[in-house]
């Protein structure tokens, strides 16, 4: 993990410019209904150019963003002056765990296919814990060949998602399938979106 976290800080300025050039609002189209409302508290994990921390804050969300790559932490930082951030990172979230608080949402987007399988199972073990009740986890999967050898990615499923959430008393509620808006022919994107499975009983 720690040698794609610097890649994500050696290449920090190319992937601000490329990520924010895309509407956070357009990309999560197909699931952002499921976003609870009035907005309350949401953590963005893995938040790289502060694109969908500048969007929830922008609906009034009091988001605390994660990302371990410290150029480009810094340099999403100075664009999203009313977002916290932390250095903190997947699986453990030492950090976060320790402000001892519940969100609302929890959004991990074009992350998941950076940890392994027992990578995440553990994450999941502790976001469960950091999900306040009737609150929504977003994980999006990332589908497709690498094509940057330098950021390692293993494979995704929803199966395995869906197994792991049980596991961990989540409660499947959507999936939606979408493109790859930089254009990569051969990538597209699955979001799952979760929730407690005790809220399904009241």
């Amino acid at each position: 993990m720690d040698k794609i976290i610097a890649v994500y800080s050696k290449y920090a300025q190319r992937f601000i410019e490329e990520y924010t050039q895309l509407d956070a609002a357009t990309v999560h189209s197909s699931w952002s209904e499921c976003l609870p409302l009035p907005p309350g508290k949401a953590l963005d994990i893995g938040a790289g150019s502060g694109r969908d921390a500048a969007w929830l804050d922008h609906m009034g969300y009091k988001v605390t963003a994660v990302e371990p790559a410290c150029r480009l932490r810094e340099l999403a930082e100075i664009k999203t002056p009313k977002v916290t951030w932390l250095d903190d990172r997947l699986p453990d979230l030492k950090k976060v765990r320790e402000l001892q608080t519940k969100f609302d949402v929890i959004l991990i987007s074009a992350v998941w296919m950076h940890l392994t399988s027992r990578e995440r199972e553990l994450s999941l073990g502790h976001i469960v814990q950091l999900l306040n009740k009737q609150g929504r986890l977003i994980i999006t999967l990332r589908f497709g060949p690498n094509l940057n050898r330098e950021r390692k990615m293993y494979p995704v499923s929803v199966k395995e998602l869906k197994q792991q959430a049980l596991q961990h008393a989540l409660t499947f509620l959507k999936s939606s399938s979408s493109r790859d808006y930089l254009q990569r022919s051969q990538v597209s994107w699955e979001a799952i979106v979760l929730t407690h499975e005790v809220n399904q009983y009241g």
